[in-house]
């Protein structure tokens, strides 16, 4: 691996999962800009020693990053969405129930990825309880763990000598429900940022810090974000996307806390959202799609004056005219050749496989569902 550091390039050897090493995750997931590259060449030099974890506010591109170093290295993901009412059990086996009655153990995401040799996505360790997560140390830091239903995972090297010294086969350990951990597992976790002065208890407790080496992973600028969403969503009007721009960031620098958690519902994710739906629609009222992603219905009425102040200071009025057109449009549902259209939107109806466990639901439509399908 080669990066740039000081204006000089350095090589050196980073472990490697066995998949062949790509430069993007995929077509179009990934827009490489100053902020991400210098964040990979950190996590680049981190994954020599230990586990990773990426701390940013939600929607800034962790997980698109995650994704993305990956890819880099060759590992195949395997992504682990974890819960505030998880437990310890959860994190390594589930019970489930086989078709005779009888119940077994079934391993979790983060144990097949350990048994595989993938790199595992803990999206979310802020939300789950410290104590939870204190099962993981010894995965962690020796790379070996005992489970629930009796199975020990070994790091490589110590099964190879325990399958030495008691001269077993990989057949009697397998019997014995001894495994060797793939030397090519790796831990990545995603999480949001502690509160600082949060009445709640907070995630990243001392028993947490020596887990993984933490990078931030930093918003972006206005000028990254605009090329991402130029690059992503090249139909989008210019003019809609600099008056969203101007808004988002003039929210994220504002000093008054009720107008900063405004700010978290306009992320790099919630942008693209937008502007995908204002390349669809071009004819649509940004003023009324931005109230639509903040929910400004459902804000205290300082944040929603918060927020209108803010969106008449950056330009954006509201368009009763494009308001109106719009509610016109979802009062008419049809299908018609198995496409369904609910104003202009139009999708293809599912046709499923086994129609008798389809259920029949007596359904009676009305204006405001239909709206909210076409605002969906």
């Amino acid at each position: 691996m080669t990066v740039h550091v000081a204006g000089k390039e350095v090589t050196f050897q980073v472990p490697a999962g066995a998949e062949p090493a790509t430069l993007h995750s995929g077509p179009g997931d990934f827009i490489r800009t100053p902020s991400h590259e210098q964040l990979l060449a950190e996590m680049m030099l981190s994954h020599m020693v230990k586990d990773i974890c990426l701390i940013g506010t939600k929607g800034c591109g962790k997980t698109v990053v995650a994704k993305e170093f990956s890819a880099a290295l060759g590992y195949s993901v395997e992504s682990f969405m974890l819960y505030q009412d998880m437990t310890a059990r959860d994190l390594l086996q589930q019970r489930y129930t086989l078709p005779n009655g009888d119940t077994s153990w079934r391993p979790s995401p983060l144990i097949t990825a350990a048994l595989e040799g993938k790199l595992v996505i803990l999206d979310g360790i802020h939300r789950v309880n410290p104590g939870t997560l204190a099962v993981l140390q010894r995965l962690i830091h020796d790379r070996e763990i005992t489970l629930y239903d009796g199975t020990i995972l070994l790091r490589q090297d110590r099964y190879e000598k325990v399958k030495e010294e008691l001269q077993l086969s990989d057949e009697n350990l397998r019997q014995r429900s001894i495994f060797p951990i793939h030397p090519s597992f790796r831990i990545i976790a995603l999480a949001e940022p502690p509160i600082v002065g949060s009445a709640t208890q907070q995630w990243l407790v001392p028993e947490l810090l020596t887990l993984f080496l933490f990078h931030y992973t930093k918003p972006l600028s206005k000028s990254e974000e605009m090329r991402v969403i130029n690059e992503k969503v090249p139909n989008v009007p210019s003019a809609a996307v600099e008056q969203l721009l101007k808004l988002t960031h003039k929210l994220r620098e504002a000093l008054d806390p009720r107008t900063q958690s405004l700010a978290s519902s306009l992320s790099t994710r919630q942008l693209l959202r937008i502007c995908r739906r204002l390349s669809h629609y071009p004819d649509e009222s940004l003023y009324d799609t931005i109230n639509k992603a903040c929910l400004s219905r459902f804000l205290p009425s300082l944040a929603a004056s918060a927020l209108h102040k803010n969106l008449l200071d950056c330009g954006i009025h509201a368009s009763p005219a494009d308001t109106e057109k719009i509610d016109k449009k979802t009062l008419s549902c049809e299908i018609s050749a198995g496409i369904l259209r609910i104003g202009a939107a139009t999708i293809p109806v599912h046709n499923p496989n086994e129609r008798m466990k389809v259920p029949d639901v007596l359904f009676y439509e009305n204006t405001q569902e239909r709206t909210a399908s076409f605002t969906c």
